[in-house]
């Protein structure tokens, strides 16, 4: 993970993240640029987009990938007009639990589960069962997303958030992400 900022006569005016997953992900590089709410719409964030993709490239990576973009904001306007696609939307839920009667969750556990709490240490005998079952949060519908899950192996990146965009080259290939012109067809 590589973190950054955004400096414009000496101030922090962005900060960036890029993640470059490992081996069947080594083609994407997960980005998240913020830029401060006062300096947005000057050309900030592309500016600084601009400036890792060389960075990028230099790792071999083909696609940048941004994540946490909120639907309608104006995150989603400025990857769409750098010629950002969604392949991924998340639902997010929020229960306010003080405005839910308890009760309602008083449910017998399934056949076969049962609840231990333990402090320290996972006991030996939960290991491999946990191993399992976080594995398989990676079955999620990834969409389009350009990151990979081979069966039984988790990527370096975090899983999906709420909305992935997957940037493409101007010919409409998803690959390589760079600013080079599209082909001619002559």
């Amino acid at each position: 993970m590589v973190r950054k900022v955004g400096r414009r006569d000496g101030e922090v005016v962005a900060a960036v993240t890029l993640i470059f997953p490992e081996e069947e992900n080594a083609h994407v590089a997960v980005i998240d640029i913020t830029v401060h709410p006062e300096r947005r719409r000057q050309g900030i964030g592309t500016a600084v987009l601009r400036a890792l993709l060389p960075e990028v490239v230099a790792r071999g990576g083909e696609v940048v990938q941004g994540e946490q973009i909120t639907a309608g904001g104006a995150g989603e306007e400025w990857a769409t007009a750098l010629g950002f696609r969604v392949s991924n939307e998340v639902v997010l839920q929020r229960l306010r639990f003080v405005d839910v009667d308890p009760t309602s969750w008083d449910r017998p556990a399934p056949a076969g589960y049962h609840l231990r709490r333990w402090v320290g240490a996972a006991p030996d005998d939960l290991v491999a069962s946990y191993a399992v079952a976080r594995g398989a949060i990676h079955d999620a519908p990834r969409g389009d997303s350009a990151l990979s899950v081979r069966s039984g192996r988790s990527t370096a990146c975090a899983p999906p958030r709420p909305r992935h965009w997957t940037r493409t080259s101007r010919n409409g290939s998803s690959s390589p992400c760079t600013t080079r012109p599209a082909r001619s067809s002559a």
